[in-house]
C-alpha cells in the first residue's frame, strides 16, 4: 500500500484535489497519488483512507477505484 500522501512537495502549492477541485492547503494530510495528483483530506477520507492526525500519515490508502486520472 502506498502512503506517500504526507510527504513534502514543491508542487503541492498549486496543487488542486483530483476530486473535488478545492485548492490543498495542508500538506501534512494531503493524498498523494503516484501519478503527481492529490486528494484533498475530506475526499480521501471519503473514498476510505485514514488519517491518523498525530503521527501525521496516511494508515489506510483511499479507493481511486473511477477517480478520473492523468496518465502517469
Amino acid at each position: 500500500m502506498d502512503t506517500t500522501g504526507a510527504d513534502d512537495d514543491l508542487e503541492l502549492d498549486l496543487a488542486i484535489c483530483t476530486a473535488c477541485g478545492a485548492d490543498i492547503t495542508d500538506e501534512a494530510s494531503a493524498y498523494g497519488i503516484p501519478n503527481g495528483e492529490w486528494l484533498c483530506l475530506g475526499c480521501a477520507v471519503a473514498r476510505g483512507g485514514r488519517f491518523d492526525a498525530g503521527d501525521e500519515r496516511w494508515l489506510a490508502a483511499p479507493d481511486l477505484e473511477g477517480l478520473a486520472l492523468r496518465p502517469s
